[in-house]
């Protein structure tokens, strides 16, 4: 990738947030924070700009794919063990598209349609239903924010090839290692769906993160991206304080997101990765639309925003120590010796 791409890659993804930041509160949509998620996870490794057959394609894929989690709803509630049954297979497909075709956007919503709907609808048709409409109306803002960053800022050089896949058998581990990190965030959502919405999409975050990161980095490139997204997210709070109005709101996305793109294609010196500097921030933005739904509704900013980065630091935690004690047990099973062949008896 040349500076002059990595340039305008960096502006794209700058703008495409800022703009579904600003559409998103602008038009009132419900948890307007997903429409700049969305665009974060598509712009970040888009390298065209989706025509309209492609962003139809997306929406209607989409809606089925939430609409997977209404089936599963109320199979959670009536039959508990065969609902968690079927979303933690929906959890181990998903990864498995996600890494064996490289199709990361597509595994992450189809995660979300067979575990947190399924858990939201078990509990709460209404706010399950409420979620698929947000869902579907951010991705179409970020459909549309990502077509307007690559008109402003279009692409000057070849198209950045694609990760390479997984081995069959590490794909497979890796699926096994989502499933196993989402299931605090469900039982968490059976309790409360509303306030651990934001800890069930970090948990995705993590789990796919996870993926890539090997149990020894683990410590150092989950824990420390959540930390920085927590700090992040605090730091934009204040600067918003300063004045509050939605035209700041998205100048500040645009500040946060265009010194993500730097370090994210190169441009800036790092230590991390470019999934450390999406995960972060991803995380500042899931706080930071949490905590201005907080003070919407008269809660107080401060004491929910320190319980979510509280939940989270517990989430990734438990990550790291599932993800250890599962490559440890790889590992000794790939060390013991194999099992003798029985004697066949002699007739």
């Amino acid at each position: 990738m040349t500076a002059l791409e990595a340039r305008r890659r960096s502006h794209r993804l700058a703008a495409a947030t800022a703009l579904a930041i600003a559409l998103g509160y602008g038009l009132a949509l419900p948890l307007p924070f997903l429409a700049a998620l969305f665009t974060l996870f598509l712009t970040s490794t888009a390298n065209t700009a989706p025509g309209p057959k492609r962003i139809i394609a997306i929406l209607l894929a989409l809606a089925l794919t939430l609409g997977i989690g209404v089936i599963l709803g109320p199979i959670a509630s009536a039959w508990p063990v065969t609902g968690l049954a079927l979303m933690a297979a929906g959890i181990y497909l998903s990864t498995r598209i996600a890494t064996s075709e490289g199709k990361a956007p597509a595994g992450m919503l189809l995660s979300i349609g067979c575990a947190v709907i399924p858990a939201i609808a078990a509990v709460d048709p209404g706010l399950a239903a409420m979620l698929i409409q947000a869902m579907v109306l951010a991705m179409a803002v970020a459909l549309l924010c990502q077509v307007v960053a690559f008109a402003l800022f279009r692409a000057t050089g070849p198209a950045a090839a694609p990760p390479p896949a997984p081995a069959p058998a590490d794909s497979q581990w890796i699926a096994l290692r989502a499933t196993l990190f989402m299931a605090p965030p469900i039982g968490l959502l059976l309790l409360d769906p509303a306030f651990y919405l934001p800890v069930a999409m970090k948990s995705l975050l993590l789990s796919r993160e996870a993926s890539t990161v090997s149990a020894r980095a683990a410590t150092r490139e989950l824990l420390t991206s959540t930390v920085a997204g927590g700090a992040g997210a605090m730091l934009f709070w204040l600067l918003l304080g300063l004045a509050p109005t939605l035209w700041f709101f998205a100048l500040w996305t645009a500040v946060f997101a265009g010194y993500t793109g730097y370090r994210l294609y190169g441009l800036a010196p790092t230590r991390h990765g470019p999934g450390w500097w999406v995960n972060a921030l991803a995380t500042l933005l899931i706080l930071l639309g949490a905590a201005v739904q907080d003070s919407a509704t008269g809660k107080d900013v401060y004491q929910a925003f320190a319980l979510r980065m509280a939940l989270f630091l517990g989430v990734t935690g438990y990550a790291i120590l599932a993800m250890t004690a599962l490559e440890r047990w790889r590992d000794r099973r790939r060390a013991a010796p194999p099992a003798p062949p029985e004697a066949i008896p002699c007739s």
